[in-house]
C-alpha cells in the first residue's frame, strides 16, 4: 500500500470513527506530567481561570487549534513555538502534537519522523510510550492491511485522550458523548475510573449539578480503589452544598419577587409588611439590602408629598430615610447603596419643601416665606426651587402685598420659562395686573404691557424670551389687536435663533390668513429663506409643534409614520429619518404620533452619535403618549443622550422615572443601573 492509499485510508477513518482517535497532548491528564503543566491538585473546577504565563498562551493556541482539528496551523505554531521557547515544560508535548498532526493529514513519513523525534529528545517519557505506540500502529500499515483491519488498531489510551481533549476545550456536550461511548467499548481499561470521573466533571461543568452529582457517585461506587475516589468525594459534597444553596435562593428569589410585585402594584401597606417579614426570616439572603431600600421606597412614595394636604407626609419620609441609611451603612458595596444615597439627598429637599408648604396651608406666610426662601438658598438648582419661587409669590398674593408677588412670579416666568409652574405665574402676573388696571379704570392697559414687553425683547435681541412670552400672549389673548404681530415677532425670535422649522410654520399662517397686508413682502422673504435653511439641513429644529397641521391627509401621515418606524427598527435609519423628517409638523401637536415621531428621530441621532440633536428631539416627547412598548427605550436613549451632553441631573431624573414604570426584567434596565453608577462616579470626582 502506497502513502496515498494509506491517506485515503485514514481520511475515511475520520468519517466512520468521527475522527482517528489519537494520543493526543497530556494537558489535564493524569500522570506527572500533567501536574507540572496547569501546576494544580487532580481536579480543577475551571480550567478557565488558570493563570497562563505567555509560554502557556502560546501552548493553549495550539491546543486550541488541534481541537478544532486545524492541523496545519498547529504545524506552523508549534514550530514557530518551538524557536522562541526551545526549552521548556510543553517541548514534548509540542513535538508530539506535530508528529500527530502530520499522522492526522496523512503525511505518514513526516509522522514518523516526529514520533521518532519525540523518543530520541525525551527518552523514558510518556510523550515518548505514546510515540511508540503510534509507531508500532504504523508499523501494521502495509500493502495486505484493509479497513477492517485497520480500524481495530485503535487503543483505549488514544480514546480516553480524545475525549479529554474535548473536555479541556470546555466542549462538553461533545465530551460527554465521548466519555460514554468509550466507558461502554472498554468497561474493564484501565482508564475507565478517569474516564468515569471527567464524565461527571463535565456535567458539573455544564452546571447540571444533580446529573454531576450522580456520576461523580459512580466513581465510588464502581471504582472504589480507584485515585480518582477522594477528588469525587469532594466534589459530592460541593455538588450536594450547591444544590442546597441553589434551592433556598430559588424559593428566596420567589418570596423577593412576590413582595416586589405588591410594591409595582402601589400595595406599599402589604409591601412593607412582607419584607420586613423576609428580613427577618433571612437575614442572610442575598436579597436582604434590596428588601430594605423596597421598603424605604415604599415609605417614599406612600409620603405622596404633591397631593396638597400632607397626611402623615413627614412621618413617611422619617421611615423612608431611616431604610435608605440602613442600606448605605450595612451594605455600602451593594448596587442599591449609590440609590439610596440620592434618595436621601432628594428627600431631604423635599422635606425642606413640605415644611415650608404647612406653614402656608395654615396661613402662617411669614414663617412660609421664610421656609422657601432657605430652601432656595440651600438649594438654587433643583426640581422644586421654582415651586418656592411660585408659593412664595402665593404667599404675598394672598396678603394682597402685590410687588413682591409680582417679583417672585417673575423670577418664575424669567429664570424657569420651561417648569410648570411657569404658566401659572404667568396667570398670576396678568391677574395681578388685570386687579391694577381695573383699579384704574383701563382694563386694556394689561394687554398692552405684555406686547409693549415683546417688541422690547425684540428690539433688545432676547429671543428666547420673545419666543416663550409670544406664544403665550397668542394663546391667551386670541382676539387681541396685536396678535397678527405677536405672531411676526414670534416667527422672528425663532428665525434669528436658527430654529427654521419653527419660524416657517408662524410666517406660513400670516401668508395664508393675510394677517400682516403691508408687510407681506419681508414675510414672503423670511418664508423662502426659511425653506432653503431647511432644505440645506443647516440648523436642527428647535421644536416642531409651533403650529397645528393643516394637511387633509392624516392616514397618509400615519402610513408613512409607520413605515419610517419600522424601517429604523430593522436598522436601515437613513431610508427611515427621511420619512420620518418629512413628517415634521404633520401631526397634532401633544399627540400619539408627535410624541412616537420625536422619539425616533431621537433615536436615530442617538444611533448616529449626535447626542445634543438626539437630547433635543427626546425633550420634545411627552412620555404619557407613548405607548408602553416605545416607552422603555425613550427613557433609555434620552438618558443616555443627557449623559453624553453631561446634563447628569436630566440623565438621573430619568433613571427614576424609567424605574417607576419598569422592572429589573426589562431589557434596558441593567444598563441604565450601570448608567447611574457611572454618573454618579463622575460626580463624586472618581
Amino acid at each position: 500500500m502506497n502513502v496515498k492509499l494509506v491517506a485515503y485510508v485514514l481520511a475515511g477513518l475520520l468519517v466512520v470513527m468521527g475522527g482517528v482517535y489519537a494520543v493526543g497532548e497530556l494537558i489535564f491528564s493524569d500522570d506527572a506530567v500533567s501536574s507540572r503543566v496547569v501546576n494544580t491538585p487532580d481536579v480543577i473546577d475551571d480550567p478557565q481561570e488558570d493563570v497562563r504565563s505567555s509560554v502557556d498562551n502560546e501552548y493553549a493556541k495550539i491546543v486550541e487549534h488541534f481541537n478544532q482539528q486545524d492541523y496545519e496551523q498547529v504545524i506552523r505554531l508549534s514550530n514557530r513555538f518551538l524557536q522562541e521557547y526551545p526549552k521548556n515544560h510543553f517541548t514534548s508535548n509540542v513535538l508530539f502534537k506535530i508528529a500527530e498532526s502530520y499522522y492526522r493529514l496523512g503525511d505518514l513519513a513526516e509522522a514518523r519522523n516526529g514520533y521518532n523525534g519525540v523518543i530520541k529528545s525525551f527518552p523514558g517519557s510518556q510523550m515518548a510510550k505514546y510515540a511508540q505506540i503510534k509507531l508500532d500502529l504504523l508499523g501494521k500499515v502495509d500493502d495486505s492491511s484493509t479497513m477492517d483491519s485497520f480500524l481495530k488498531l485503535e487503543t483505549p489510551e488514544s480514546g480516553y485522550q480524545e475525549c479529554r481533549d474535548l473536555y479541556k476545550g470546555r466542549d462538553f456536550d461533545k465530551a460527554i458523548e465521548g466519555f460514554e461511548a468509550f466507558l461502554s467499548k472498554y468497561p474493564n481499561s484501565d482508564l475507565a475510573p478517569n474516564a468515569q470521573y471527567w464524565l461527571a466533571e463535565c456535567y458539573y461543568g455544564k452546571d447540571d449539578l444533580r446529573r454531576a452529582k450522580r456520576e461523580f457517585e459512580r466513581v465510588v461506587e464502581n471504582y472504589p480503589n480507584s485515585r480518582k475516589v477522594p477528588s469525587a468525594n469532594r466534589k459530592i459534597l460541593m455538588s450536594s452544598q450547591k444544590l442546597a444553596r441553589n434551592d433556598t435562593e430559588d424559593k428566596l428569589k420567589h418570596v423577593y419577587e412576590s413582595l416586589y410585585k405588591k410594591y409595582e402594584k402601589r400595595d406599599y401597606k402589604e409591601a412593607i409588611s412582607g419584607f420586613k417579614d423576609f428580613i427577618q426570616k433571612y437575614p442572610d439572603s442575598k436579597y436582604v439590602p434590596n428588601a430594605y431600600y423596597w421598603i424605604a421606597e415604599c415609605y417614599y412614595a406612600a409620603a405622596n408629598y404633591q397631593d396638597g394636604v400632607y397626611n402623615n407626609t413627614l412621618i413617611n419620609f422619617k421611615l423612608s430615610q431611616d431604610n435608605f441609611r440602613i442600606v448605605i451603612s450595612k451594605f455600602p458595596d451593594n448596587q442599591k447603596a449609590d440609590d439610596a444615597r440620592i434618595k436621601l439627598k432628594k428627600i431631604e429637599r423635599i422635606v425642606f419643601y413640605v415644611i415650608a408648604r404647612k406653614a402656608y396651608l395654615a396661613k402662617d406666610y411669614t414663617t412660609a416665606i421664610e421656609n422657601f426662601r432657605e430652601y432656595v438658598n440651600r438649594y438654587p438648582s433643583t426640581e422644586l426651587t421654582a415651586n418656592c419661587f411660585y408659593w412664595a409669590g402665593i404667599c404675598y398674593f394672598e396678603q394682597e402685598q402685590y410687588d413682591n408677588a409680582l417679583a417672585e412670579f417673575e423670577k418664575v416666568r424669567s429664570e424657569y420659562p420651561k417648569h410648570h409652574k411657569a404658566k401659572d405665574a404667568l396667570i398670576k402676573i396678568n391677574e395681578i395686573k388685570k386687579l391694577r388696571a381695573e383699579g384704574n379704570g383701563n382694563p386694556e392697559e394689561l394687554f398692552d404691557s405684555e406686547f409693549v414687553r415683546l417688541e422690547k425683547y425684540y428690539k433688545n435681541g432676547e429671543f428666547a424670551n420673545l419666543v416663550v412670552e409670544g406664544e403665550r400672549f397668542i394663546s391667551n389673548n386670541p382676539n387681541d389687536v396685536n396678535v397678527p404681530k405677536a405672531i411676526f415677532l414670534v416667527g422672528e425670535g425663532y428665525y434669528e435663533q436658527g430654529n427654521f422649522a419653527n419660524a416657517i410654520g408662524y410666517y406660513k399662517r400670516i401668508l395664508d390668513e393675510n394677517l400682516l397686508p403691508k408687510e407681506q413682502e419681508i414675510v414672503q422673504t423670511r418664508y423662502d429663506n426659511c425653506l432653503r435653511n431647511l432644505d440645506g439641513n443647516s440648523t436642527p429644529s428647535q421644536s416642531e409643534e409651533g403650529i397645528s397641521p393643516t394637511t387633509n391627509t392624516i392616514s397618509d401621515d400615519k402610513a408613512k409614520l409607520n413605515e419610517g418606524v419600522k424601517l429604523c427598527f430593522d436598522g436601515q435609519w437613513n431610508e427611515g429619518i427621511n420619512i420620518l423628517s418629512s413628517l415634521k409638523g404633520k401631526f397634532t401637536p401633544g399627540s400619539e404620533d408627535q410624541a412616537l415621531l420625536f422619539t425616533w428621530i431621537g433615536a436615530y441621532y442617538y444611533n448616529s452619535k449626535d447626542y445634543a440633536k438626539g437630547k433635543y428631539y427626546y425633550s420634545k416627547v411627552d412620555a404619557d403618549k407613548l405607548r408602553l412598548k416605545d416607552k422603555d427605550m425613550y427613557y433609555s436613549g434620552f438618558a443616555f443622550s443627557c449623559y453624553r451632553v453631561n446634563d447628569f441631573d436630566l440623565a438621573l431624573n430619568l433613571i427614576e422615572q424609567f424605574k417607576q414604570n419598569f422592572n429589573p426584567d426589562n431589557t434596558y434596565y441593567n444598563g441604565l443601573e450601570t448608567l447611574k453608577s457611572a454618573i454618579i462616579r463622575r460626580q463624586q470626582g472618581n
